[in-house]
């Protein structure tokens, strides 16, 4: 049951995930890439969103540049974080697709999403966050138990698979939906990617979020201009032998 609790909190996203368009934008054709990410990588897919950053030349990220409230409450989100990362094989000390912008000087805007939050859902976040607080070590035996729920093939996984539409209906979920404000941040997040891109001096952009607003945002811009998908994958966690064979030979240099 308490899998379940955990599993229902992440069931926003379970993988990185990367896609690709060219996208005509009043007559130009510019390269736009969407990659969604797990905010605590793996290994694997730290070299994956090297190899995808060092192909565009503007970043666009989901947070904020100025001082918010949510600096503060992230702060009560610290034991989680610990339990999941001495349970998995994730870790803060695996570069993120952002830091690997900023070693290689691309152009990063972030896109200040989380300044919309109003005080209610800054307040109910606080409050989910004190309430997991203590659940901390219970929630680090389950992921010890049952594996990472965003690795492909262990038993949390599948239970995430399993409950992910259920549990966007729940109670639970809508309350995380609502505190959080994906679907606004989608809206802004979309609409800033659209501004950006439309400027002269951008010929590629690539946008990093949470995989789960990938899907919101890549809606809100089908409707702004025309998008033709040329390429979609997907990282559960690590590599698999044909994802893993596939990258060594093309992009050694992110897989030593």
């Amino acid at each position: 049951m308490f899998l379940r609790s955990i599993i229902a909190c992440n069931a926003n996203g379970d993988k990185m995930r990367f896609k690709e368009y060219n996208a005509n934008v009043s007559g130009l054709e510019k390269k736009l890439g969407l990659l969604g990410e797990c905010h605590i990588y793996t290994p694997d897919e730290s070299r994956y969103a090297a190899q995808v950053v060092s192909q565009y030349d503007t970043i666009a990220m989901e947070g904020n540049t100025k001082f918010t409230f949510m600096a503060l409450i992230g702060r009560l989100y610290v034991p989680q974080i610990i339990a999941y990362t001495a349970a998995t094989n994730r870790s803060l000390s695996c570069t993120t697709a952002e830091q690997h912008a900023k070693r290689s000087g691309k152009k990063i805007i972030n896109f200040e999403d989380c300044s919309k939050l109003s005080l209610m859902q800054h307040i109910t976040l606080a409050l989910i966050g004190l309430a997991s607080m203590p659940f901390a070590p219970l929630f680090y035996l389950q992921l010890k138990k049952y594996g990472d729920p965003y690795e492909r093939g262990t038993k949390a996984y599948e239970v995430m698979r399993q409950n992910k539409e259920k549990s966007k209906k729940s109670p639970k979920m809508g309350l995380i939906k609502y505190a959080a404000n994906l679907k606004g941040r989608d809206i802004i997040m979309a609409d800033k990617t659209a501004d950006i891109i439309s400027r002269e001096e951008t010929s590629s952009l690539l946008v990093i979020c949470g995989e789960g607003h990938l899907e919101g945002i890549e809606r809100r811009l089908q409707g702004r201009f025309p998008l033709t998908e040329t390429k979609s994958e997907e990282l559960y966690g690590t590599f698999t032998p044909e994802q893993k064979a596939e990258y060594h030979s093309l992009h050694s240099l992110y897989l030593r």
